[in-house]
């Protein structure tokens, strides 16, 4: 059995489920899921300054990718 951190289970989970990029706005509540973001590669995290902006380009970014 592979033994993984939380962070990397949430990111792997969001890969597995076709997830290719998340806006979100940083802080240290979780840390270890930003690390996580940051080891992978095949994601891309934005990080936005409130959560109002960080909803609104995930929708633009949905509705482009229709």
């Amino acid at each position: 059995m592979v033994q993984m951190l939380g962070g990397q289970a949430v990111v792997q989970t969001l890969l597995s489920l076709g997830a290719r990029s998340g806006f979100g706005v940083p802080g240290e509540s979780y840390l270890a899921v930003l690390d996580a973001f940051y080891d992978a590669p095949d994601f891309r995290f934005i990080g936005c300054r409130n959560e109002g902006g960080a909803a609104f380009m995930a929708e633009a970014l949905s509705l482009i990718h229709i």
